[in-house]
């Protein structure tokens, strides 16, 4: 819900956030893990025909584990993992001390979103196989998944202890940091992810994400741009370059980033939502206006998007059409007291003094817990209606 803040016609909302993959984030950094370690189940070329064989060789033989160990494989490559799941246990009840049966049954497990059984399992693989690090990799995936950083955080570490050169343990160690909120440690991590791998876009993209979140945004700006020196395409870099200059105050130079990650992807609603707000605040709303329509085109539900249009078509003094956005923002947020302040000012605006007041007034009995200073504000404009 949008925050309760004291509305002027003016003022143009929500700061713009640093974003990744499909997900917003900059105030709460969302993780995505790297999934290139993820295990890829080895076997034949001719998958059909391997599977034959595996059978035959089971049916001669019900106690042949290293047949239901292959052939689990094999399902496991062809995306059957139920099936895999029964020929690892196979194994398991053949063996109970096979680390790789359990370790595999875990990823088949995992693959299947049964995160639970998935962690069980790699915590017996580890228990008998202690020095494996892609165990505790693969653990500390699903307990990331899960958005449990602290046991992520410490399978990670158990990777590098093992292997202090695991770039992607320090990667994704360093998403679980930031997942705490623990900046400086995903910093270290991130910065040691591009020592070892210093041609990794998303190593410099997640540091400048983290540095933003610090509010070091010089650093935040070097490091997107080293991510547009690695991949000129990349919508998100650009788009987060100008979030940082955005919350510079380096409005232009945002602008112009915003415009570059349109650029490279047009139905980059955020882009356009941020690009519109920024023509707000510079006044020039005649620009602003199709920032926002385009936002609106490509998520309907976008309150804010409604609400900020309506701000820009109010700052042209075309406020028929910005009530009827302040409308549909209402609509979709019932508690959004913002657009009912803007609408009475339009109101006002327009003439209509009568419902304007009405409007206020009914404000203060429908959010009755509203801030201090909302409340306040409303109280001065019902004085001066009823002077």
């Amino acid at each position: 819900m949008p925050s309760n803040t004291v509305a002027h016609m003016k003022k143009f909302y929500v700061l713009a956030v640093l974003r990744e993959s499909t997900v917003i984030f900059f105030c709460a950094v969302i993780v995505c893990f790297t999934g290139s370690r993820c295990p890829v189940f080895a076997g034949s070329e001719t998958y059909d025909k391997s599977v034959q064989e595996y059978t035959a060789a089971i049916d001669r033989d019900a106690k042949n584990s290293q047949a239901y160990y292959d052939r689990g494989m094999l399902y496991g490559r062809g995306g059957e993992y139920d099936k895999a799941v029964r020929d690892f246990s196979a194994v398991i009840a053949l063996n109970a001390q096979d680390s790789r049966a359990y370790y595999f049954r875990g990823v088949a497990y995992e693959k299947q979103k049964q995160h639970r059984k998935a962690i069980e399992d790699y915590s017996v693989s580890a228990q008998l196989a202690p020095g494996e690090a892609q165990t505790y990799f693969s653990r500390g995936m699903v307990y990331a998944l899960q958005g449990d950083y602290l046991k992520a955080i410490r399978d990670f570490t158990c990777v590098l202890e093992l292997n202090p050169q695991d770039a992607e343990a320090c990667y994704n160690r360093g998403n679980a940091y930031a997942g705490q909120k623990e900046y400086a440690q995903a910093v270290r991590d991130f910065s040691r992810m591009i020592e070892l791998k210093p041609q990794y876009a998303k190593a410099y993209s997640r540091r400048g994400m983290v540095y933003g979140e610090q509010g070091d945004y010089g650093k935040a700006i070097r490091d997107f741009t080293r991510v547009l020196e690695l991949n000129p395409k990349d919508s998100r870099a650009y788009y987060n370059r100008g979030v940082a200059c955005d919350r510079q105050g380096e409005y232009l130079k945002a602008v112009e980033d915003y415009t570059k990650a349109l650029d490279c992807n047009p139905r980059f609603a955020e882009a356009y939502y941020n690009r519109g707000k920024l023509y707000g605040r510079l006044q020039e709303y005649a620009r602003a206006v199709p920032d926002f329509t385009a936002a609106i085109d490509l998520n309907s539900k976008d309150v804010w998007a409604y609400y900020n249009r309506g701000t820009a078509y109010a700052g042209q003094g075309i406020y028929d059409k910005a009530i009827k956005d302040y409308d549909k923002a209402i609509v979709i947020d019932l508690r959004f007291i913002e657009a009912y302040i803007a609408r009475a000012e339009c109101l006002d605006s327009l003439g209509r003094s009568e419902e304007a007041l009405q409007e206020y007034e009914h404000l203060l009995r429908f959010f009755s817990d509203a801030p201090q200073g909302t409340v306040t504000y409303i109280k001065e404009k019902i004085e001066l209606l009823k002077r």
